[in-house]
């Protein structure tokens, strides 16, 4: 049963109970814009626990707050929600209370009129209690009622107002603006995790760039960013997220953000403590975390990547990160308007050699210094190392080859010292 079916006979089970029961929010909207909708919300004038009855295989997720998801087969899911007013917010995120009651005031407490439209499947019908009809087809973005009072009630609004502005490409009406101007400074009210959160959703959209034109526009970025939301002069040109590729990872696209706030050659002078500080500033997980630092100390030495010998690029060509570092090179050289040689060079190494040719099986281990007659000592590193770097830049090809050139260093270095 595809997820609309599923939405579908949700609407008509209820309704076959007696009780109200319409598609509401994104799904209507998504709908309305010609999108198909990836998910589908039900709201009904049902209680929980009358839901729970109805339907085989629930789970209340939400059931303080009018919520049971229904679930259906092959991961399907669909949340039905009753028809609520809430009561007063006091964490800036989530209603101290909720009670009850109809459409129209479950229309009047969601955020945007946008978001704020109900549809009966069975009659073919729109339910518009907040003229959100009327700014779809404006192509506007609106907030429900008094705006200061909706972002005062969740900050986190703000943020979700900024996604909806970039995906569907919305004008922002002035009286929301002026609010979310404002308040800009409370969304820190909201955990760093929801924020981040949002964030990726941005950032995962082809109007990325926009929803950070957006973000400082209002006044956002130095709330989002902290003391890593650059200088405040000028607003940034986004010259670097433009240039990436869509879609791309979040780690390539948030280091794009972080060098178009700070400038391209920032990255390169973080220490370790800065960079681990920033993670956990923005609750990056700990692969988004090493790859962004990954990526802001590569990006500079890659400029002159093809005036360096095999032992230097061979073997980031077979890091797992290269791809995208690849990418915000160009990006970054784009946005410089600089030669993309090294970008060329790249992938022209990459396409004329096989992995085997760039990543080659050890001439030499550590069990092979050992039969050489070395003892273990922290010098093995630097020792494996130096046979590497003559493997890969071609100089000695066997095992025998790289024992004699290796004792060959071995004496020289001695001899210099």
């Amino acid at each position: 049963m595809p997820l609309r079916e599923l939405a579908l006979a949700v609407v008509k089970t209820l309704r076959r109970a007696g009780f109200q029961s319409l598609w509401a929010g994104g799904c209507v909207r998504d709908q309305l814009l010609g999108i198909e909708p990836h998910d589908y919300d039900v709201a009904t004038d049902a209680r929980p626990v009358q839901v729970q009855k109805l339907f085989r295989r629930t789970l209340a997720v939400g059931a303080q707050f009018g919520v049971i998801e229904v679930l259906g087969d092959r991961g399907m899911h669909v949340q039905v929600a009753t028809f609520r007013s809430d009561g007063e917010y006091h964490d800036g995120r989530h209603p101290d209370s909720v009670r009850f009651g109809t459409a129209e005031a479950d229309a009047e407490r969601r955020d945007f009129t946008i978001n704020g439209l109900f549809y009966d499947p069975l009659a073919d019908a729109v339910i518009d209690y907040v003229q959100g009809q009327a700014d779809l087809a404006a192509r506007r973005l609106r907030a429900i009622g008094d705006p200061w009072q909706r972002f005062e009630e969740d900050k986190l609004r703000m943020m979700r107002g900024v996604r909806f502005l970039a995906r569907f490409h919305l004008a922002l009406d002035p009286a929301t603006e002026q609010a979310m101007i404002a308040l800009a400074p409370q969304i820190t009210q909201v955990s760093q995790e929801r924020i981040t959160d949002e964030l990726k959703k941005m950032l995962a959209l082809p109007g990325r760039t926009e929803a950070m034109a957006w973000l400082h526009r209002l006044g956002m970025i130095p709330h989002v960013f902290g003391s890593w939301s650059g200088p405040s002069a000028a607003p940034p040109s986004w010259s670097i997220l433009t240039h990436l590729p869509h879609p791309c990872h979040f780690a390539s696209a948030l280091t794009a953000v972080l060098l178009d706030l700070n400038g391209p050659e920032w990255g390169q002078h973080l220490h370790r403590k800065e960079l681990q500080d920033l993670g956990h500033f923005l609750r990056l997980s700990n692969e988004v975390r090493d790859e962004v630092a990954w990526l802001l100390h590569h990006w500079p030495w890659m400029r002159t990547i093809h005036q360096t010998p095999p032992s230097v690029w061979k073997p980031l060509l077979v890091h797992p990160w290269f791809p995208d570092l690849l990418e915000l090179t160009e990006a970054c050289l784009k946005s410089l308007g600089a030669a993309l040689d090294p970008v060329e060079f790249c992938r022209a190494q990459m396409a004329a050699r096989s992995r085997e040719e760039l990543d080659p099986k050890p001439l030499l281990t550590g069990s092979d210094l050992q039969a050489m007659g070395f003892a273990p000592s922290p010098r093995f590193r630097e020792m494996l190392e130096a046979v590497r770097a003559e493997q890969l830049n071609g100089q000695v090809a066997t095992p025998e080859q790289a024992r004699a050139w290796l004792r060959a260093w071995l004496q020289k270095q001695d001899q210099e010292s």
